[in-house]
């Protein structure tokens, strides 16, 4: 426990470091169109790396998930220790990641094709994009998927993705609705 606290200490101390550095560098969100879909193809790059660490449930396991837990909720009103356990497992993990990165995923692909002709979409995208940026479900199966060894990749922390979906909301959403977002 005392390695996760200083490894987490550590990463976020590094990360609000280079976030206080590279602020300028964000800037290019709030740049026009071709700027924009430029990060989110950096972006996607990055997920769609991660994508492929994360293998796909098969269909028993998909079953045993929602049985364990979802069905096991819904009979009994309650998460039960028997649903607990299961949201421990790699399956778990596996049936809140792998969707929720292919989510994401979409949505850079959306971003980064310039298949959105209007600004107004354009920004509705970046929002759900940073909404899923902030899912703490899934920086948990990712960072559990990494102790696991499924994961080798432990620069998707999700500090780090806060402060995008942070600078996101600030120099896309905000720009926009003060109207100082670049077309």
């Amino acid at each position: 426990m005392l390695s996760k606290i200083v490894r987490f200490t550590i990463t976020a101390l590094v990360l609000s470091t280079a976030t206080l550095c590279s602020q300028e560098s964000f800037k290019v969100l709030r740049n026009d169109s071709t700027s924009r879909q430029k990060q989110a193809h950096v972006w996607r790059d990055d997920f769609i790396k991660l994508n492929l660490q994360i293998p796909t449930l098969s269909p028993a396991e998909k079953r045993w998930v929602q049985t364990e837990i979802n069905d096991e909720v819904s009979r009994t009103g309650t998460h039960t220790k028997r649903a607990l356990d299961a949201m421990e497992s790699r399956e778990y993990d596996l049936y809140i990641a792998k969707p929720r990165v292919e989510d994401i995923i979409d949505f850079l692909t959306l971003l980064e094709r310039q298949t959105l002709s209007e600004q107004t979409a354009e920004v509705v995208v970046w929002a759900r994009l940073g909404s899923h940026l902030l899912d703490s479900e899934l920086w948990q199966a990712i960072e559990s998927l990494i102790q696991r060894g499924i994961v080798h990749d432990d620069s998707f922390l999700s500090l780090k993705h806060t402060f995008w979906a942070q600078y996101i909301l600030d120099e896309i959403i905000l720009n926009y609705i003060t109207g100082n977002l670049e077309k």
